[in-house]
């Protein structure tokens, strides 16, 4: 069974790329190793596998691949997300990798220590028997896999909701400070512009860029930071542009085009021109997008694009 899983895996192609994550690499390795009758090459590739599954927080092999299926960018999710949608041939050979995988999810464990006892020594037997293993883990298929695409995307923007733009790449924020709408208190009236303005974008509706003035501690921050805890604006995605990345702003936004999520630039310019250029907004607590601008006062607009 190893070197017919290990055929299909080197057939990989709509999601071929995954065979270049840790995961995949280790895998790659073990059933190399078992092929060649390299035993302890193998072993070592089974610990390398065991660790990826650990270091990702997988409690089996499923739940590690549909980590990897979900939240990579590859072609046939990126396509079917896009206006074109994904041509048959793409979504065939999705079909028929999603099967290999879910393969891979079935490997005996066991059937592979019998075959790597089978390769080494008798002073390897308490060393085998010691090995961890891994579960089968979570299920999956392509029809479920197709429908989480069609309502989340894939990749960074289908696991995470907020990022900081900085060194010309996208840093997902994992648990964004992002406060609830009662937690908020006086502006009323402005905050409920800025929702209505978002939800405009959310609806495919033309928009106007928004900017927030005000004194420090005003809610301006809050005010677009609490958008991502609006009900029905789960298709919303906050990235914080420092001013110094307003020179890569065009690779930002192309990289965003075709995408089925919203996306609100949040340029802090009162925080750009402080002494603390290197902190960021969006923190953890301790056509497609829309220009948040923000200044503590309305004044400083000359100063700052003059």
């Amino acid at each position: 069974m190893t070197r017919e899983l290990r055929a299909a895996l080197l057939g990989l192609s709509a999601y071929k790329a995954l065979r270049e994550e840790p995961l995949l690499k280790a895998v790659g390795r073990l059933l190399d190793g078992l092929a060649a009758g390299r035993g302890e090459e193998a072993l070592g590739a089974y610990t390398d596998v065991v660790l990826a599954l650990q270091e990702a927080g997988a409690r089996g092999m499923g739940d590690g691949l549909l980590a990897l299926l979900r939240y990579r960018e590859t072609p046939y999710p990126r396509a079917l997300t896009g206006p074109a949608g994904a041509d048959a041939a793409l979504e065939a050979a999705a079909r028929r990798d999603v099967k290999v995988l879910a393969r891979l999810r079935e490997l005996d464990c066991g059937a592979v220590l019998e075959e790597l006892a089978g390769l080494l020594g008798p002073e390897f037997a308490p060393v085998l028997e010691e090995l961890p293993r891994w579960q089968a883990g979570s299920d999956f298929n392509f029809d479920g896999l197709t429908a989480f695409y069609r309502e989340h995307g894939a990749g960074l923007f289908a696991r995470y909701r907020a990022f900081v733009w900085t060194d010309g790449a996208l840093i997902p924020v994992h648990e964004p400070d992002c406060p609830d709408e009662e937690e908020m208190m006086g502006y009323t009236l402005q905050r409920d512009q800025v929702i209505a303005n978002t939800r405009a974008l959310l609806e495919g509706r033309r928009v106007n860029d928004v900017l927030l003035y005000g004194d420090s501690g005003t809610g301006k921050s809050a005010t677009v930071k609490c958008l991502l805890s609006v009900p029905d604006f789960g298709n919303l995605r906050l990235i914080e542009v420092q001013k110094e990345g307003l020179r890569d702003l065009p690779v930002l936004i192309r990289s965003l085009r075709g995408r089925q999520q919203k996306f609100i630039l949040f340029i802090d310019l009162c925080r750009t021109i402080s002494d603390n250029i290197g902190a960021h907004t969006v923190h953890h607590r301790k056509d497609h997008a829309l220009f948040f601008l923000q200044l503590i006062h309305q004044k400083l607009l000359r100063a700052i694009f003059t």
